[in-house]
């Protein structure tokens, strides 16, 4: 299991960002954390989360392909989400209406990958992680994901895709839409979870993904358009 309250220092050294940038962050409260004493800590999953959703909901530039520095240093040394998912870990039309029979469904389909070791101790980490605090974003997507990170729950890292034929109420978003779209993402490490995240918001908002996953009708339709949206973002990084 991970660590769970990070210092200042190593927060920031998970979220690649400036120290200063994120003291700041913390004392405006724009930022989870907690003040003991003169120091911030900050909870490990609750800053991913965080970071996660500043991704997603950035002002997206005048230019599609407008990608900061930082941004592309990371795509270019991490691990395409294709890396992580198979067609075979994809759902066209997940059945469910609410937020627990959508993480029974999206455990079946972890289940197929071969990689857990108790499909019961995966659903009850989803359900931990969205009674603290939904993951369900604007734009009708939601990135489930255990409450922590655990080597007793998956053997390798790993990444499902699903959709739901109508929109359902998963959880709170901003925007007060349904959810129909959701990225299952279990990894190991809290870096590559975060990196993960991170670049997975960016394919949401910052290329054709969400549309073509909509417009998707098999799970071969769905991994193209996945494939398609890592090939758009690198080549956005690359100039």
């Amino acid at each position: 299991m991970a660590y769970r309250l990070l210092s200042l220092e190593k927060a920031a050294e998970l979220l690649q960002m400036d120290g200063k940038e994120l003291r700041a962050l913390a004392v405006a409260a724009e930022i989870p954390c907690v003040l003991q004493g003169n120091r911030y800590l900050f909870d490990a999953d609750a800053v991913q989360t965080w970071y996660s959703h500043r991704l997603l909901h950035l002002a997206k530039p005048e230019k599609r392909d407008s990608l900061p520095a930082p941004v592309v240093d990371d795509l270019l040394e991490g691990i395409p989400s294709t890396s992580l998912c198979r067609q075979e870990s994809m759902h066209p039309s997940l059945p469910g209406r609410s937020r627990s029979t959508i993480l029974k469904g999206l455990t079946e389909l972890a289940g197929g990958t071969g990689l857990l070791y108790d499909p019961k101790d995966l659903y009850e980490g989803l359900r931990q992680r969205e009674e603290e605090s939904s993951t369900a974003m604007n734009g009708g997507i939601a990135m489930p994901h255990p409450l922590v990170r655990d080597d007793f729950l998956f053997e390798a890292s790993f990444v499902c895709v699903a959709k739901t034929p109508r929109p359902v109420f998963f959880g709170q978003a901003g925007d007060g839409q349904g959810t129909d779209l959701f990225f299952l993402i279990c990894c190991l490490e809290s870096l590559q979870h975060l990196q993960t995240l991170s670049r997975i918001s960016l394919l949401c908002s910052r290329t054709a993904l969400v549309a073509e996953l909509r417009a998707a009708e098999t799970p071969a339709e769905m991994f193209a358009a996945l494939q398609n949206a890592e090939n758009a973002l690198l080549a956005m990084a690359q100039r």
